[in-house]
């Protein structure tokens, strides 16, 4: 079908995007090994943490658009997920990564890819206003994309199975109709807990944006790091489980 094709071919071109990224993601993570022999000596220590930034964020994003765009295409097999979100998380996709790239080398912004608060707020002149700004909308955009892209996934699953049996409870009570792929089941639980960690993330993007917009305002430091830490950490471990999703459906 046509739209088959024309999803195959946008998944090619995040697969070659995610191809491109890789490498250039591992030669920033050899550049800090050089730093830290001393190769660099010349340059100012601020270099290594916006380089740490940049490959972390960058590294994450890498892998975790690769997983989503081959759960999409995977799961074409059984719905239709939609052609216009997944151009839009890469538009998205591609805009977060310039604006990462300007707020990193260009503003030296070297809080590491965690960002933990209040630290984006004291840079003790090591990295301008502007770039705190520059990084944090390269997560909005990311985080709004990604968001759209992560629901629109699961409207395309609901749309063959209804969410008992997306989640394979349905087989609790002794049914085995329908039949749900074990690709289905990963997939479903593991979009319901990206939709979860993405929920955070604009809780704490939010938070950021009260106290840099509101004079006196300050957030609560453990609520902010465990936001923080809640949405990274459940991002990075479902780009593996989404992974763990693709193998089972090519390799039953």
């Amino acid at each position: 079908e046509p739209e088959v094709r024309a999803y195959r071919r946008l998944t090619l071109i995040w697969m070659w995007t995610m191809i491109l990224m890789f490498p250039l993601m591992i030669l920033l993570g050899y550049f800090m090994r050089m730093f830290q022999s001393n190769l660099f000596s010349k340059m100012h220590p601020e270099w290594f943490y916006a380089v740490l930034t940049l490959h972390g964020l960058g590294m994450v994003g890498t892998w975790f658009i690769g997983g989503m765009a081959a759960v999409g295409y995977l799961l074409a097999r059984y719905s239709r997920p939609s052609l216009r979100v997944s151009w839009l998380a890469y538009a998205g996709t591609l805009v977060g990564v310039g604006l990462l790239i300007i707020a990193t080398l260009f503003g030296l912004f070297g809080t590491g890819w965690y960002f933990l608060y209040p630290l984006p707020f004291y840079s003790s002149d090591a990295w301008p206003k502007w770039a705190t700004g520059c990084f944090f909308a390269a997560l909005a955009v990311w985080g709004g994309v990604w968001t759209v892209w992560t629901f629109d996934l699961l409207r395309a699953i609901a749309r063959r199975y209804t969410l008992a049996q997306a989640l394979g409870w349905h087989v609790l009570s002794g049914k085995h109709d329908p039949e749900v792929p074990p690709f289905i089941l990963i997939s479903t639980v593991s979009l319901i807990a990206s939709a979860a960690g993405f929920v955070a993330a604009g809780v704490v993007l939010s938070l950021y944006a009260t106290e840099w917009l509101v004079k006196g305002f300050s957030n609560d430091v453990l609520l902010m790091k465990n936001l923080t830490f809640f949405f990274g950490h459940i991002i990075v471990n479902i780009t593996m489980y989404l992974g763990v999703g693709v193998v089972y459906e090519l390799l039953p």
